[in-house]
């Protein structure tokens, strides 16, 4: 890989993070049509219940997606290496977002543990598809 492609990956593992919250905003506005005339707090106090789900779905999707499609469009880039590369900036990312937000001993549970290696698992999925598609 090029250096230019370790940046492309920083970036594209931050842009995988951020589509991430944007989900997560989408949802608990969404939630606010479903159960409509609360408080702001109200669903402020429902959004890590309801990230703790779409957290974990959406940012492997996002992360299968966007590592497929940028290894597909460049096969002569190692998609194994791009994609840890972008796995690596999106967890670095997310774990300094959580110890901003709570302390080590709240976020290291089983929850983030598994959401992080699904997360992984995917780009490594992504990886093997776009692999595949340029090699036949």
């Amino acid at each position: 890989m090029q250096p230019f492609d370790f940046l492309k990956a920083l970036l594209t593992g931050a842009l995988v993070l951020a589509l991430n919250l944007a989900t997560l905003v989408a949802i608990v506005f969404g939630y606010s049509f479903i159960e409509p005339g609360h408080p702001p707090e109200f669903y402020s106090e429902a959004a890590p219940r309801l990230g703790a789900y779409s957290g974990p779905i959406a940012g492997a999707l996002l992360m299968l997606l966007l590592v497929w499609l940028l290894s597909s469009r460049k096969p002569q880039r190692n998609a194994y290496a791009f994609a840890a590369a972008t796995f690596v900036s999106y967890a670095a990312l997310d774990i300094a977002l959580g110890l901003a937000a709570a302390p080590a001993s709240d976020l290291f549970r089983l929850p983030f543990l598994l959401s992080l290696g699904g997360v992984c698992i995917a780009a490594l999925v992504a990886a093997f598809l776009a692999s595949n598609r340029t090699q036949a």
